[in-house]
């Protein structure tokens, strides 16, 4: 029988589940059966990153409730409700994963590699495509794997290749070395640094700004949370970049630190903060996740709804290149 999700998640990180259960008991989420119950495997690690923001946000703020009925007389359930100082905060969470294109070539590779790997040979093997992208590369993997148990058998030697197909290529990088299967180097390849992808009008940013109405009709501050994955090859200075732009000369007609007090100083025309109405005027702060560590990117307009207490305590996870420019 195949295993669950959950435990085949968790069979390697008994400190990760420790840490997930020991939330799901000072929160009373049943955060171990919901886990359980999900069958898809992106909707599981979706839901993992949603808890893991929950962590987060349990060792700062009071009365955290997960997809609460957060406003009045609205269907919506935002990931996070929570309280501090006594004003609601709600949160939602995104993961950002790579590009659809490169998350099919790299799913591929993954499969490839594990197919290869069932080869019980010494062998050590670069894999090289024939293609900058993989569309259309043949998908029989079957027979990618007799081709190379044949050609193994025959014992080539250091620097020997091997195509298949005139679309891979494999070369012999290591042979009687202790290894007691075939093992994989993968190759480099361009990846798709479209910005639009993370900060577009199509991205999932936006996609986040479907509680405008409501959190400006109830006055609510609002807290985006993303999830880089490393696949996703975009990182905290990306988002930087994105959201208050580049450094540069300001071209603006209204005093800069009046209406963004404490703000560094950018070209706002290059900013989501600033040349975005919807983000400039509901969203309190964008808290990233990346690579275990937690950033955090506010908003410096003067319409933030947070207040000076949440401030404080989210300002501890500022951005480190925010703090090399400026005093808080």
């Amino acid at each position: 029988m195949k295993e669950c999700l959950y435990t085949a998640f968790f069979k390697d990180k008994p400190e990760d589940e420790a840490t997930i259960q020991a939330f799901a008991a000072s929160s009373g989420i049943p955060v171990e059966q919901n886990l359980k119950a999900i069958k898809d495997r992106t909707e599981f690690l979706s839901e993992i990153i949603e808890y893991r923001f929950g962590i987060f946000f349990s060792k700062l703020f009071n009365e955290l409730k997960h997809e609460p009925r957060a406003f009045p007389d609205s269907p919506y359930t935002p990931d996070w409700s929570m309280l501090s100082a006594n004003e609601k905060i709600i949160a939602e969470v995104f993961r950002l994963n790579p590009s659809r294109k490169d998350a099919l070539d790299l799913d591929y590779s993954d499969k490839l590699a594990g197919v290869l790997h069932e080869i019980t040979k010494d062998y050590l093997l670069k894999l090289e495509y024939q293609h900058e992208q993989l569309t259309g590369i043949s998908h029989d993997l079957a027979a990618i794997k007799s081709n190379i148990e044949n050609w193994l058998i025959t014992n080539p030697e250091l620097g020997t290749s091997f195509e298949f197909n005139n679309e891979i290529n494999f070369t012999v990088r290591g042979k009687n070395s202790g290894l007691t299967k075939v093992n994989i180097i993968s190759p480099y390849r361009k990846i798709n640094f479209d910005y639009r992808r993370l900060t577009g009008e199509k991205s999932n940013l936006f996609s986040k700004l479907k509680y405008a109405t409501e959190l400006t009709k109830n006055n609510i501050p609002y807290i985006v949370c993303m999830h880089l994955t490393f696949e996703s090859w975009f990182d905290t200075k990306d988002v930087y970049k994105q959201l208050y732009g580049s450094a540069g000369i300001l071209h603006d007609d209204e005093p800069f630190e009046e209406f963004y007090p404490g703000a560094v100083f950018h070209d706002i025309s290059s900013g989501l903060y600033y040349s975005n109405k919807l983000i400039k005027d509901c969203v309190s702060g964008i808290l990233v996740s990346y690579q275990g560590n937690f950033s955090y990117f506010p908003n410096y307009s003067h319409n933030n709804r947070l207040s000076p207490e949440s401030k404080t305590l989210l300002n501890e996870f500022l951005y480190k290149e925010l703090t090399e420019q400026q005093e808080i």
